[in-house]
């Protein structure tokens, strides 16, 4: 250690001045560069514990979006000679991520990995990237004691459940975070690396051009005048992708733009709705906004960039009305601007009361950390159950879909086509069969067509649908989201057309254990829509749908009444009702008037081997052999599928 001037009384007793002057300067570097190597050692050791925690929280997530999906059957339809398409030879863009399925497409050609772990590495390194690049974002903002900003910022980034949610997902969404956040880093440190790094980040999420709009509105502020520079480099970069959507797909916007956003009074509520989830959660009751907007007069001049970024970006998400996905995902291209910011806010914050009671630096800076953690904990504890049962349900939907695409391939050899609401794995499976998606993502006429039928709810934000049109396609197959309960708009709309409700059989496959069953509509027959009637009456399929969803919950009693409320609304015999309320008794153990309800099911609907199996496991409680023996012996030819669990 060098020895301290102030501890003598003089300079003769000082042994400094009586070293020769080229040693006192050698150890006064050595002693800086001591300093600069254990202060930078910290930041490594530091960044390095974030990303290891990280990548576990986001590992026990352990599922996979149903959407991400829909990219890896693009990319494997481009692999196999087919073309960028999701449905061989109908060429729409249904996905908004064209270098995150080529990037996939790449991979897979190259080393030959598989899509998911493709994915899911992708994810993680660009997570990863986040971390690095907010590390030295706070060093090149932070002239001196940015440490406790960086061990906040990590902090803060650990404890959201939304970017590890997404991350392991399998979708661009941690990917484009990067991109959005490689571009701020670049208006800081090298400007002119900035508009190649927002032509990535357009190729990757058409979002992309919002963050250039946010970055030419702050260069115009800032310069004084219009970065003409920027703009051409930018439009430059992205021409040949004009073209080429332009020349294959015949439209510069994406098909899910028309399939799920819009404008308008309607979606202003719905991204009020969705900002104020996060808000409540994440966002602690507007905290983590409120702290960055306290210290705004004094970060304006130096971080207006992240200031305006946070602005526009949350405004647009407001305005297009959220997301139909679950646990944020929009937010997550801000949360690494807003976190950086919020620990630059506390730290300015602190800076300036603390002064006031001149407090130790060493002290400052603990309490900078521990408010941080607080923070952080309380988000975490506020959203956590939520993305954990969000990630759970997914597993669910992801597995009974991807069962199905087995079962339909296994059991249903000649070619097919299929309606879904949910498109991603099923479609997956389905390889070659043509998938219809019947909220338009990938299907031009439905997301531009939409149908309308007033006083139909439902708590899908997904509201575009054409139940006419779907009907015309004759798909030999529909099958919906939630078994037999028609949840989506575009599954409820179908349940009012007598010609889907009298060509189409109710059946399933039973899961391994026999316990689940997965639920399809099959069709009997051509579809003949000179024939049809509309119900006019919504009150039918709600209440169709509430009896089921009691039936779900075990709930008979209920189950029972709505049911029977719906033959009332309906006023027709249909075969589906006469099956749920025959599920219904025979869990209240009324066996005979079960068998009632399922032999006039039958009737009304002979295709259907579902009723004939519960119609035979009544009739085993009764020990009606023969009824049971018929039962089976016509679900063996027709359904062997049946019999398989």
């Amino acid at each position: 250690m060098l020895p301290r001037i102030n501890r003598f009384t003089n300079k003769s007793q000082n042994p400094i001045y009586k070293m020769p002057m080229k040693k006192v300067r050698k150890q006064i570097n050595s002693r800086i560069e001591a300093r600069f190597n254990y202060a930078q050692l910290w930041e490594i050791l530091i960044l390095l514990a974030g990303i290891t925690i990280f990548v576990f929280f986001a590992l026990h997530y352990d599922f996979v979006q149903d959407d991400a999906y829909i990219s890896f059957r693009y990319a494997a339809n481009f692999l196999d000679g087919n073309g960028l398409v999701y449905n061989i030879g109908e060429r729409v863009e249904g996905y908004t991520n064209f270098l995150w399925v080529i990037s996939l497409a790449l991979l897979k050609e190259l080393f030959a990995l598989d899509f998911v772990p493709t994915a899911r590495f992708l994810g993680l390194s660009s997570a990863a990237m986040i971390f690095i690049l907010g590390s030295l974002l706070i060093k090149r903002l932070v002239e001196k004691n940015h440490l406790p900003i960086l061990i906040s910022f990590v902090i803060l980034l650990l404890f959201c459940p939304a970017l590890p949610y997404w991350t392991i997902s399998g979708l661009e969404t941690t990917a484009f975070a990067f991109l959005c956040f490689a571009s701020l880093f670049a208006e800081y440190r090298t400007p002119t690396f900035t508009p190649a790094i927002l032509a990535l980040a357009t190729l990757v999420r058409p979002e992309g051009g919002l963050v250039f709009i946010i970055i030419l509105i702050h260069r115009i502020l800032k310069q004084h005048r219009f970065p003409f520079s920027l703009l051409f480099i930018y439009l430059f970069m992205l021409i040949p992708f004009g073209a080429f959507k332009l020349y294959y797909y015949g439209s510069l916007i994406p098909n899910p733009f028309y399939a799920k956003s819009g404008f308008g009074i309607e979606y202003i509520f719905s991204g009020l709705d969705y900002f104020w989830q996060f808000l409540s959660t994440v966002g602690l009751y507007g905290l983590i906004l409120l702290i960055p907007l306290i210290a705004l007069p004094k970060l304006w001049s130096k971080y207006s960039l992240l200031y305006l970024f946070v602005g526009i970006y949350l405004a647009y998400i407001i305005l297009v009305g959220g997301d139909v996905l679950n646990v944020y995902r929009f937010f997550v291209p801000v949360l690494p601007v807003l976190y950086l910011l919020l620990a630059l806010s506390i730290s300015a914050i602190m800076a300036t009361y603390l002064s006031w009671f001149r407090v130790k630096p060493f002290l400052g800076q603990a309490t900078i950390i521990t408010l941080s953690i607080v923070l952080a904990f309380s988000s975490f504890t506020l959203s956590q159950k939520y993305a954990e049962g969000c990630a759970f349900g997914e597993r669910l939907l992801t597995g009974k879909m991807q069962f199905t695409g087995v079962m339909l391939n296994k059991y249903m050899t000649t070619k097919f086509s299929v309606a879904v609401s949910t498109i991603g794995v099923l479609g997956y499976e389905l390889m070659g069969h043509r998938v219809i998606d019947m909220l338009g993502l990938t299907d031009p006429y439905i997301a531009r067509n939409p149908e309308k039928i007033e006083g139909l709810t439902s708590t899908w934000k997904e509201r575009k649908f054409n139940s006419r049109y779907l009907l015309e396609q004759q798909p030999d197959f529909i099958i919906f989201s939630t078994n037999f309960k028609p949840s989506a708009p575009a599954e409820r709309a179908l349940m009012l057309h007598s010609e889907f409700r009298n060509k189409y059989s109710a059946n399933g496959f039973p899961m391994p254990g026999g316990l689940e069953w997965t639920i399809f509509f099959k069709k009997r027959e051509n579809i003949d829509l000179s024939q049809d009637i509309i119900h006019p009456d919504l009150t039918f399929v709600n209440n169709l749908n509430e009896g089921f969803a009691k039936l779900n919950r075990n709930q008979f009693d209920a189950s029972i009444n709505y049911l029977e409320a719906a033959a009332d609304n309906l006023k027709e015999e249909y075969a589906l009702l006469y099956f749920g309320l025959g599920l219904s008794r025979l869990a209240q153990e009324k066996v005979d008037s079960s068998i009632i309800a399922f032999r006039r099911g039958l009737e009304l609907d002979p295709d259907s081997w579902l009723i004939r199996m519960n119609l035979a496991e009544a009739a085993y409680i009764k020990r009606d052999s023969a009824t049971v023996f018929k039962q089976l012996a016509i679900i063996k030819q027709f359904a062997p599928w049946m019999l398989e669990h």
